[in-house]
């Protein structure tokens, strides 16, 4: 993996790293806090990757003296990103033997341990050959006696032994001693073990902070926590939880992206759009306030769709990237505002039906192509008791819409296919796969039956099949949701487009399989 050499004003730092995102600005929010003049708060995203990298530009950034912006700008092994006043030089890493440096100095001291308990065992031997020397003596006081046989002197010993003196060594003392010998050297390893587990905490909260998750991750695995003073408990939980949170980014990354996009279209510029201070103080100059309450609730639908697609859009995985965290605060704060002003299951009112009708069916609205949406707010204003003549007549109006709507994007679909033929020949490009959205459009939006066979009827008559949903299916692959929403429609509506979706998986797994071997 690369490493960082980072040029801060007069303070120099080199960083190795591990694949994942580094957040760089003046924030201390930021896993790399620059401090040099010229550094925005949240200035930009260095994302590494096995022997490459690319930065986010989210304030000016030169790359080798080339200024970039946006998003997935490469960074090549030996390049120098300038922000601000801060210099950061991506190195290839050089230091592949320090790993196994490391274990060989880990070896040694188990070793020298080892030495260690052989002494205290040598130390018993030399006990026992103590008692040796005293059965010696009883031998020695035995040939003093004098002048008998060994025999006699067997026979007599009993009666010449004498009582033992009151201030000999007691023969319990010997057990007692090696049983606390024993206890010491025990707490001695029990003390041992817990002066390394603390270590390996504290190196796996440093690599953490530095932003080294994965040696982070090393160093928790080693840590086992009944065997830490009970005053760092919170301290292995806290960081424990943190590692395991950053494990899940990789996974979360996409998904989140995308969530973004959609909560910034669908529920942000929805309140800069039509609940903004003004517009509601406008509706209520003009007795409108039922019609401002209408579309809070329709907000509220659209955070529902958010935690349908996106369950975990609120959890702490996913506010770990802080950009996430403020737009969740965000919309949680606007969540709370509008609970306060509306009730987000009240029953369907006349001002409920005018605005889906607006929002859904008009095309001067951001969404006016949402006819199924349309008919389902209308079924609800039926089931709510609203009235039959309101009812009819907005039935009338969706379909007119509905029908008008299909003409358009079904003549849009087959000019841009004809455009496209005559710019590419056999191969698919841009045109012809936006002449198969306009189709899609038609036959998954336009909630006429009769105008949807007709836009798949349409779709089945293309050439180049094959490479069509092979396209739709390696952007699916990629993560891309709309792809694959698209792709999940067509298998459900038609036998004949599964078979070549299909067909177009098999394929590219193959291929993956192939790359990979």
């Amino acid at each position: 993996m690369p490493k960082l050499i980072v040029q801060d004003g007069d303070a120099k730092r080199a960083f190795r790293l591990s694949k994942g995102r580094l957040t760089l600005g003046s924030a201390d929010s930021n896993k790399l806090v620059l401090t040099s003049d010229g550094v925005a708060g949240e200035h930009a995203v260095l994302t590494i990757r096995e022997e490459a990298a690319s930065i986010d530009a989210l304030a000016p950034v030169e790359i080798d003296g080339e200024k970039v912006s946006g998003e997935g700008n490469a960074v090549p092994i030996g390049a120098t990103i300038k922000i601000g006043g801060a210099a950061i030089a991506l190195r290839a890493d050089d230091d592949a033997g320090s790993g196994a440096t490391a274990g060989a100095a880990k070896g040694g001291g188990s070793a020298r341990g080892g030495s260690s308990r052989g002494g205290r065992s040598g130390g018993s031997s030399r006990a026992g050959s103590g008692s040796r020397r005293s059965g010696g003596g009883g031998s020695a006081r035995g040939g003093r006696a004098g002048g008998r046989s060994r025999r006699d002197d067997d026979e007599e010993r009993p009666s010449r032994r004498r009582p033992a003196k009151s201030g000999g060594r007691p023969a319990w003392l010997m057990p007692v001693v090696i049983l606390f010998a024993v206890l010491i050297v025990a707490i001695g390893i029990m003390m041992s073990k817990g002066s390394g587990n603390e270590t390996a905490l504290n190196q796996a909260i440093a690599e953490f902070e530095a932003g080294q998750y994965d040696r982070a991750e090393n160093w928790i695995g080693q840590v086992k926590r009944a065997s830490l003073p009970p005053g760092r408990y919170q301290d292995y939980d806290d960081i424990a939880e943190r590692i395991e949170l950053q494990q899940k980014q990789s996974e979360i990354e996409a998904p989140r992206a995308r969530a973004a996009k959609w909560a910034d279209q669908f529920l942000i510029r929805f309140v800069d759009s039509y609940l903004s201070e003004s517009k509601i103080a406008e509706e209520a100059e003009n007795g409108r306030q039922a019609y401002t309450a209408a579309k809070m609730r329709t907000w509220f639908e659209r955070l529902d769709e958010l935690g349908d697609q996106y369950p975990d859009w609120d959890s702490p995985a996913w506010r770990v990237s802080q950009n996430w965290a403020n737009k969740a605060d965000q919309i949680n704060g606007i969540r709370e505002d509008f609970a306060a002003k509306v009730d987000p299951n009240a029953k369907m009112t006349d001002s409920d039906l005018e605005w889906a009708l607006f929002y859904y069916t008009d095309p001067s609205a951001r969404k006016g192509n949402r006819f199924d949406k349309a008919l389902a707010a209308l079924e609800q204003y039926k089931a709510d008791g609203g009235s039959g003549i309101k009812a009819d007549e907005a039935e009338t109006l969706i379909m007119e819409r509905a029908d008008a709507y299909a003409d358009y994007f079904l003549g849009l679909a087959r000019d841009t296919y004809k455009v496209a033929n005559e710019q590419s020949g056999d191969t698919i490009n841009r045109q012809h796969l936006t002449s198969v959205n306009h189709l899609l459009l038609v036959a998954r939006y336009s909630a006429l039956p009769e105008r949807a066979n007709e836009a798949l009827d349409l779709l089945e008559r293309y050439p180049k099949q094959e490479d069509i949903w092979k396209s739709y299916v390696k952007a699916a692959n990629s993560g891309d949701d709309a792809a694959y929403e698209k792709i999940t429609y067509l298998e459900q509506a038609r036998p004949y487009f599964r078979s070549f979706i299909e067909e177009a998986r098999e394929e590219l797994a193959a291929a993956d399989a192939s790359a990979e071997s």
